[in-house]
């Protein structure tokens, strides 16, 4: 069968037929194009994965497929990303997003390429990006003026120089700060600013030559090297209310480490956790000695004793959970907790007793390439998912290969102006992710009865 591809955007695929490009072409003219790819994708990890603005809005970064926002806890998201181009006048590729403590609704969002962007709505307006001459890697907020903003290169060479880069007036211009960082060659990934003290900024290398942890004591403009820290860092979290008190994720020994002297010793901790810890810490904002954090196919783990331990929580084991967070709360209530899976994003709201699905509207997924099938049906290949999608029942499902499927159709939203005739389900296969026009059904974990 015949097909035509019209475009790949990140996570969105428009793929039609022929028999359907004059439909689809109308939609173009009056600019009724809508999202129709399936609801299930990761959101992008940095130390900030899910941005919170009191109890029900969240803010995620999906990588190519988009900034999505929630007004409701996650029961409906939609693309946020209204003013965000770039100079060519297309949506950049964000990498991470980073909050100001002391203003929750100022947010920026560092882009691989094209500098920062910042919104003070929360994601529903942002300004244009700011350039910035490097690949950027993270960002991090002083915690007291939401003006103060710091960004972190994952390389500098000779070609693009300058490792960290500060911002005094909200992004609009920025400097080359950092002296004493390593000037060339090593990767960096962890950045860090002490809430405590938000003079103090943590960067981490990752090099078998000089990689390790740098501390700045006046406000990022020079560095020195902490010579106990552990090798490699890819993550630095300083404790919400402790100062001197850091955590870092690293690819060195058990992967965890503790300092309570500012980084002058470490220890390693972790107890429990099935091997190195993936990219994510997140402290329960009333009582930070309970730490989450995710463990991919493992699942999601808590500790109760400040990381020392963990135990694992049950409910989201084999679904790829890469990143979580705590939402806001009081001390009375438990603990709503967001977990980012290979699925979709998933919320506790019994301090991780159960988990539920909360992708409506949620595309989170990176397409990698497109087909059609004998019966006509499209057929996506993707990554930040389990990667196989399709419809229920066919030969190649397996339960050795898809580990868990949820219970409920994953189905495509519709334009409001004019219905979609392209796709109206997906269903999770085993690599791809294929569209099935048939209407809703109910899917079961492999092994259940169906």
């Amino acid at each position: 069968m015949q097909s035509m591809i019209h475009g790949v955007c990140g996570g969105l695929a428009l793929v039609c037929s022929l028999t359907a490009w004059a439909e689809f072409a109308c939609g173009m003219s009056d600019g009724s194009v809508t999202d129709v790819g399936p609801e299930a994708g990761i959101t992008s990890t940095g130390n900030q994965g899910f941005l919170f603005r009191g109890t029900d809005e969240i803010l995620v970064n999906a990588g190519r497929a988009g900034i999505y926002k929630t007004v409701d806890r996650g029961q409906n998201w939609t693309r946020s990303e209204h003013g965000l181009l770039a100079a060519g006048g297309v949506e950049p590729l964000v990498q991470s997003l980073c909050q100001s403590p002391s203003a929750p609704e100022v947010v920026y969002a560092v882009t691989v390429s094209d500098g920062v962007s910042r919104t003070t709505s929360f994601g529903d307006s942002w300004e244009p990006p700011t350039p910035i001459p490097q690949g950027l890697w993270s960002c991090a907020v002083d915690s007291s003026d939401s003006a103060v903003i710091y960004v972190l290169a994952q390389v500098a060479d000779e070609l693009f120089p300058g490792r960290l880069f500060k911002s005094t007036d909200a992004g609009r211009s920025f400097s080359r700060v950092g002296a004493g960082l390593p000037e060339y060659g090593e990767f960096s990934f962890a950045l860090a600013v002490a809430p405590a003290n938000p003079l103090t900024v943590y960067v981490g290398l990752v090099s078998a030559a000089s990689g390790g942890l740098y501390v700045s004591s006046d406000g990022g403009l020079t560095f020195e090297a902490l010579s106990n820290s552990p090798g490699s860092p890819f993550a630095v979290y300083a404790h919400p209310s402790e100062g001197g008190t850091l955590f870092v994720l690293a690819n060195s020994g058990s992967g965890l480490f503790l300092s309570t002297d500012g980084g002058a010793s470490f220890e390693q901790i972790g107890a429990g956790l099935p091997g190195r810890p993936q990219y994510g810490l997140a402290f329960d904002p009333v009582d930070p000695s309970i730490v989450y954090t995710p463990a991919s196919l493992d699942g999601l783990f808590r500790s109760v004793d400040g990381a020392r331990t963990f135990a694992r929580l049950e409910g989201l084991v084999g679904l790829g959970v890469n990143d979580v967070a705590v939402g806001p709360r009081n001390a009375v209530d438990p603990p709503v907790i967001y977990a980012s899976t290979s699925l979709g994003p998933f919320r506790s709201d019994d301090g991780g007793s159960t988990f539920a699905p909360i992708h409506d509207g949620f595309r989170g997924l990176s397409v990698n390439d497109l087909a059609i099938d004998a019966a006509g049906r499209l057929v996506l290949a993707t990554f930040n998912s389990l990667g196989v999608f399709g419809q229920l029942g066919r030969a190649f499902i397996k339960s050795s290969v898809i580990r868990f499927l949820l219970k409920s159709p994953h189905r495509s939203s519709q334009s409001p102006r004019r219905p979609t005739t392209l796709s109206s389900t997906w269903w999770p296969l085993a690599g791809v992710v294929q569209a099935v026009s048939s209407g809703p059904r109910t899917v079961a974990a492999p092994g259940r009865d169906r």
